[in-house]
Formats: structure tokens, C-alpha cells, sequence
């Protein structure tokens, strides 16, 4: 499993991905799940999404592939659905991220969770207080 020894492993949803584009080369320990993938694909060949953001979407596909061993890339579990619905969580790409990001902190302690979507900080807030019973991990909301 991933083992990032000592290190505070940053989990980045769709949403700070494409705000920081090719600024995430700057940052540490980048996770990025399957599921920010898919919805990166899904922006770029969207018909109700602005050029602007197809083309960051492709930019940041783009760097992906370029810098493809800076990253460490999670797959989806298999229990992410059952996740879902075990705690009443929104069944979108939002919920599967938060889900497979925390899915982490069951092999490493010091996990952090950022995004800059309001509600997905929210939602993954009450998600690991309700799993853990108490905060577990770190949260990051850069508006």
C-alpha cells in the first residue's frame, strides 16, 4: 500500500487541482484520486463547460502525463460505494474522493484533505467525524 514514511500525505480534490494547474508541481506528496481523473476527463469534453476550463482541464491532464512520477495516483476502492451508503454520503464524484482519500488514513496517520469547494469540505468534515467519531486527519479550504 502507499507508505509516504513520515510525511503528511495531501490528497487534492477536482476542484484545488484545477485551481492551482501547473502550481500543483510546487506542492508535496500530491495524491490524486482516480475519480479527480475521471472528472477531469468528463470537464474536457464537456458541452456545458467554458473553453477556459476544458483547456485547464486538458493543461493539468497534460501535466499529469509529463510529470506522472512526481504524483502518486489512488484507485478507487472497492468498498467506496458501500461507503457511500453506509454513511448517507452523496453519491458523485465529490463523495468517491472524499471516500477514497480517507481510505487512506486506515495505512497512514497524518493525511490531509484539500480542496476549495465549500461543500465537499463540508461533506468530507461530517464524513471522517462520523467514520472516526472524532476529527481524524487534516482539512484544507482555500477559497
Amino acid at each position: 500500500m502507499l507508505k509516504a514514511v513520515g510525511r503528511l500525505i495531501n490528497v487534492y480534490d477536482t476542484c484545488a487541482l484545477l485551481k492551482l494547474g501547473k502550481k500543483i508541481l510546487e506542492k508535496e506528496n500530491v495524491y490524486i484520486t482516480s475519480n479527480s481523473l475521471k472528472e477531469l476527463e468528463r470537464i474536457k469534453s464537456s458541452v456545458h463547460k467554458t473553453e477556459d476550463l476544458k483547456a485547464q482541464a486538458r493543461e493539468l491532464l497534460h501535466v499529469f502525463i509529463d510529470y506522472f512520477d512526481f504524483f502518486h495516483f489512488i484507485k478507487e476502492d472497492s468498498n467506496t460505494d458501500d461507503l457511500i451508503d453506509q454513511f448517507e454520503l452523496i453519491d458523485n464524484e465529490d463523495g468517491k474522493i472524499i471516500v477514497n482519500a480517507f481510505g487512506l488514513s486506515v495505512f497512514e496517520d497524518d493525511v490531509s484533505f484539500i480542496t476549495c469547494d465549500m461543500a465537499c469540505y463540508v461533506l468530507a468534515m461530517d464524513f471522517v467525524e462520523r467514520v472516526t467519531k472524532g476529527i481524524k486527519g487534516r482539512f484544507s479550504f482555500t477559497p
